[in-house]
């Protein structure tokens, strides 16, 4: 997680709420998350910690759920933490209603990947939907690719 955070905080944009209860990061269309230099470094970093077989089973999965990403130039969001306390106070979706207007204004979509099953519908709630489910060789997660199609703005005539 640290590397992807490392990588997010390199390239992307990053939120911090004030008072510091919620931090969000979020890639832009126009960069990259990662490259194969970025992949190997990962799966090192994996292999180091967890092992060789381990850190293949890992990018197999991060690879495959890969394989749903949005194609078109699009908002990835990384990343959203919310302090524990502050949780189920609106936070996180205020947090993230910046970007997604501006997703909207642009009539671009957004993606992300969750793999905590109880994240899904504080997502599904902001309009994105499950693309696929990506399961571990061992069964032990599930990474979910989720997609939210730009809105119309609602005074639209359209």
């Amino acid at each position: 997680m640290r590397f992807i955070l490392d990588l997010t905080l390199e390239r992307g944009h990053t939120y911090v709420g004030d008072p510091l209860d919620v931090a969000v990061a979020w890639i832009p269309p126009d960069v990259s998350l990662v490259d194969q230099a970025d992949i190997e470094r990962g799966r090192g970093i994996v292999a180091e910690h967890a092992g060789e077989a381990r850190s293949e089973e890992a990018f197999t999965t991060i690879i495959a759920a890969r394989g749903h990403a949005i194609e078109a130039p699009h908002w990835t969001l990384q990343h959203i933490g919310v302090r524990a306390s502050a949780q189920s106070t609106g936070l996180g979706a205020a947090a993230v209603a910046p970007i997604l207007e501006i997703c909207d204004a642009e009539e671009r979509p957004c993606g992300l990947v969750s793999s905590n099953p109880r994240n899904v519908s504080f997502y599904e709630r902001l309009g994105f939907e499950v693309e696929a489910e990506v399961v571990t060789p061992d069964g032990a997660a599930v990474m979910r690719p989720m997609r939210r199609s730009p809105r119309r703005a609602k005074n639209s005539t359209n």
